[in-house]
């Protein structure tokens, strides 16, 4: 059973009159956000394309009619998945040109690994709301920003030099934020000239009233009804992003694996959740000093308590220890509270692991963003740490039950 549809729409930058016939059994139907999307992209001759969050594969089947060369879907529904791929062998059949395109099932980033792209093309929920009752493929937040947040602070990972994302931003999920964020991001910003569109049944005025007296959305009142602005925001960056952990696994020509967070985590328990991962394999790093401000980061599975005593007996040249405050971790690491990484370290400190991690063949670390973990070999992280490295048993040992 299909649900075919044909999607007319004239390509701005271009001035092409553009259709598609595809199926949309089971995706979200063609909103005025898809065609805002599909009517400002630009497209150059040849690029490499992702379209994030398909549905049923529109804008990346529109790109590849605009002259793009690879593209590549991604979805977390495998419905959708499997939508993408009778959309692209229908547009094959219509056109007599196979798309040069892949399928990726996964949230966000995550299938895509270390993968760059010359542009990346998104169509982000964005419909604030307090609670999380609007359909799934709605929810985005109380403050609309919940997918914005995490594309626009991971898409640089994914983004080769000079590259693009395409986004289309509405009022009610503060642009103003986004645009802000981005150019502090160090992208070049272009915005399409705005549209105003009516709100729906299914947004909450009350709570809209409440985020714009916050000044976190725009509302617009005309002829009686409540309407949002929305644009497409093309932001363009020079330089493809990748923090100092990042590189110096780069320079060291060590592969590692990106491990994208829909959230920002600040606890092993949720940067586990977001990654998809066991917390024995997490790697938390605890910075201590003594009372000589001598500093030493320890180093143990996520799932385990640290012995600060142990830590001392471990490096007996140093006196009692205490936990160190967020500036002094800050200061001594490079990284914040929450995204401490054994390397890539401002400091030269000793560095003391849990002998229980000697067992593990993979250990997941952060990558010094709170909102992107790395999953390597231990071999490789030891073989990085060398002497300042060392095993010893820190971690508390669990209470006998009475």
């Amino acid at each position: 059973m299909t649900d075919l549809h044909t999607l007319n729409w004239l390509h701005r930058p271009t001035g092409q009159a553009l259709s598609l016939t595809l199926d949309w059994q089971g995706a979200m139907p063609a909103s005025d956000s898809t065609r805002l999307l599909l009517s400002h992209m630009k497209i150059h001759p040849g690029e490499s394309v992702l379209d994030l969050g398909a549905g049923n594969g529109v804008i990346g089947c529109a790109a590849h009619l605009l002259g793009a060369g690879q593209v590549t879907l991604t979805d977390i529904d495998p419905i959708c998945a499997s939508l993408i791929r009778d959309n692209l062998a229908r547009m094959h059949a219509s056109t007599g040109r196979e798309p040069a395109a892949e399928v990726l099932l996964g949230s966000l980033f995550a299938p895509l690994q270390g993968r760059r792209f010359d542009h990346i093309l998104v169509n982000p929920p964005s419909i604030p709301s307090p609670d999380d009752d609007l359909p799934l493929a709605y929810r985005s937040g109380p403050t609309g920003r919940l997918f914005h947040d995490a594309i626009q602070a991971l898409a640089g990972y994914y983004l080769k030099e000079g590259g693009r994302l395409t986004f289309v931003q509405g009022s009610l999920s503060n642009r103003t934020l986004s645009l802000d964020r981005l150019r502090a991001l160090g992208y070049a910003i272009e915005v399409s000239e705005p549209v105003v569109l009516p709100l729906r049944a299914h947004h909450r005025l009350d709570w809209l009233h409440e985020l714009a007296a916050r000044g976190e959305a725009e509302l617009v009142h005309e002829k009686g009804l409540w309407h949002e602005i929305r644009c497409v925001i093309q932001a363009t960056r020079a330089q493809g992003a990748a923090t100092g952990v990042m590189q110096r696994l780069s320079d060291r020509g060590v592969s590692y694996r990106l491990l994208p967070h829909l959230r920002e985590a600040l606890t092993v328990a949720l940067a586990a959740a977001e990654r998809g991962v066991p917390e024995h394999e997490m790697i938390k790093c605890i910075l201590l000093k003594d009372r000589q401000s001598r500093f030493v980061l320890a180093c143990l599975a996520g799932n385990a308590d640290l012995d600060t005593q142990k830590v001392r007996l471990a490096i007996p040249e140093f006196s009692r220890l205490s936990f160190s405050t967020p500036d002094e971790i800050t200061r001594v690491t490079g990284h914040v509270l929450g995204s401490v990484a054994p390397l890539s370290l401002r400091e030269t400190i000793p560095v003391v692991l849990d002998q229980g991690l000697r067992h593990l063949e993979q250990v997941n670390i952060s990558s010094g963003d709170p909102r992107l973990g790395l999953e390597l070999p231990l071999a490789q992280l030891l073989h990085l740490l060398g002497p300042v490295a060392r095993f010893a048993p820190i971690r508390k040992e669990a209470v006998p039950a009475p």
